[in-house]
């Protein structure tokens, strides 16, 4: 099985270069690599390039943001003739063995796999594998998050979503249920592919016995800050508008006022006063993005 590993830079080439680091380090065989820079204001393309690492690096004038940025990779990866495609955060690592791991997986009705993800400053704590959706409310519940290394795990768990930080994506499942919703500029892109790929027939699976490590909102400069509670509150609009159906917005809309006055109390506790404004920016913008 030919597998192609696809990033995404934007201004931070350090952690792109210990992500690509991980993946030439990965037993059996190293994947071919594509960097997607996805128009970084710094540096990043003279570093990458200087780097001295083997990989190809494709150079965008402008950030087209998570999804676009995947999804170009994506497609010249499988324009080279990819069976699979890694998709990795570029501030996530590999352990040696995952991509093999992973790859002794992908068969069958499988739509994509996920490995085991800790967080990088507390390796034996899972930062994500996935979880449940509510069929009703289509919240997520996520499982097993903040359980350390020692948790009784199974070796393989199927969820109904997986987190788009490190996929194993097969190329049958493109050309079934496409690419990523380029809409989504920042988050929430993961939980629609997610339900694209359930509703298909397709399984999502997390394999325990591959681990990965993450540096969580690197690039969207930290949980909480105004970035990501602008993008994660956008996004979430258009996600629930996407795949919700009549009468699940009677449930739906009160339950997404209740959240949106608790996590607008927990930055006011914190004193987080921008990331209040920019979360109901977020928002506002969110409901405008329906009348396009």
């Amino acid at each position: 099985m030919k597998v192609i590993a696809v990033t995404v830079n934007w201004n931070r080439p350090r952690d792109t270069l210990e992500c690509v680091e991980s993946l030439l380090h990965q037993i059996p065989s190293v994947p071919e690599i594509i960097v997607v820079d996805n128009g970084s204001t710094d540096d990043s393309v003279e570093k990458l390039q200087n780097s001295g690492y083997s990989f190809s690096l494709i150079a965008l004038k402008e950030n087209l943001g998570f999804s676009q940025g995947y999804n170009l990779g994506i497609k010249h990866a499988l324009s080279q003739g990819a069976d699979a495609v890694l998709i990795i955060n570029n501030d996530a690592t590999l352990a040696p063995n995952a991509l093999s791991t992973l790859s002794n997986y992908l068969k069958g009705n499988i739509g994509a796999i996920a490995p085991l993800i800790f967080y990088d400053a507390d390796p034996e704590k899972i930062w994500a594998i996935g979880g449940k959706i509510n069929p009703l409310l289509l919240e997520k519940k996520d499982t097993y998050s903040g359980k350390r290394l020692g948790s009784n795990l199974p070796p393989f768990i199927e969820q109904d979503f997986i987190p788009a930080c490190i996929l194993l994506i097969p190329r049958t499942t493109f050309q079934k249920v496409g690419f990523f919703d380029g809409n989504f500029y920042m988050y929430y892109e993961d939980l629609d592919f997610s339900n694209r790929i359930k509703k298909s027939g397709l399984k999502l699976f997390v394999i325990t016995s591959a681990h990965a490590w993450h540096k969580a909102a690197n690039s969207s400069g930290g949980i909480d800050s105004p970035n990501e509670r602008y993008w994660m509150a956008r996004s979430s609009i258009r996600y629930f508008v996407k795949h919700a159906h009549g009468a699940q917005f009677l449930f739906i809309i009160p339950f997404r006022l209740i959240s949106a006055i608790r996590t607008t109390i927990k930055l006011l506790l914190s004193k987080k006063y921008q990331s209040i404004n920019m979360y109901w920016r977020g928002i506002l913008d969110g409901l405008k993005d329906i009348k396009r």
